[in-house]
């Protein structure tokens, strides 16, 4: 028993470790996610693990990766989160996603993820529901739908839907560079 104690706190704290929460700009008030990681390793090296993952974790790298520029040690992109669904009075409908861009900068031992840009892109199924909304709005401005608690509770429940997909990112991407670090570190 006081095995399984300790492993469940070790479990906690190390995901705790790496658990990124939303932080919200103080000038734009737009929400994003952004990890600094240190680690050994040259500009170059980075750079390559850094594509990798991106191909690795993405369905279609090619489609993601928007801009790279391995001079600069930049890899820009774009990518969505799972369907999102909104229950309307019992009826699961899939309402959108969230669009989001990732941007990755790395330099010799250090590396940046950051995904930002995040807004609510609907799909149509859902009347008054429409694409634009910040992931930090409090409730989207231009959601024809009143205001209402069965609105706000599906705003709030979505953003909790693709929290998971922004945590599982960002913590793929440190672990990636830091697995990596452990292979090369013999």
């Amino acid at each position: 028993m006081r095995r399984l104690i300790i492993l469940l706190q070790i479990t906690l704290f190390s995901n705790s470790l790496f658990c990124q929460t939303l932080q919200i700009d103080s000038i734009t008030k737009k929400g994003y996610y952004e990890k600094v990681i240190t680690t050994k390793g040259t500009k170059d090296q980075l750079y390559t693990q850094a594509k990798a993952w991106v191909f690795k974790t993405f369905k279609s790298g090619n489609a993601v990766i928007q801009d790279n520029d391995k001079e600069a040690g930049r890899i820009y992109g774009e990518a969505i989160t799972n369907d999102l669904v909104f229950n309307n009075t019992g009826y699961k409908i899939k309402a959108g996603y969230f669009k989001y861009s990732i941007t990755i900068l790395v330099k010799d031992d250090k590396t940046k993820i950051t995904l930002d840009n995040i807004t609510f892109v609907s799909t149509g199924n859902m009347g008054g529901v429409r694409s634009g909304a910040d992931i930090a709005d409090e409730f989207p401005s231009n959601w024809m739908g009143a205001k209402t608690k069965m609105f706000v509770k599906n705003w709030d429940s979505m953003k909790e839907q693709a929290e998971p997909s922004f945590q599982t990112v960002m913590r793929s991407y440190e672990l990636a560079i830091l697995e990596t670090q452990k292979k090369n570190d013999w």
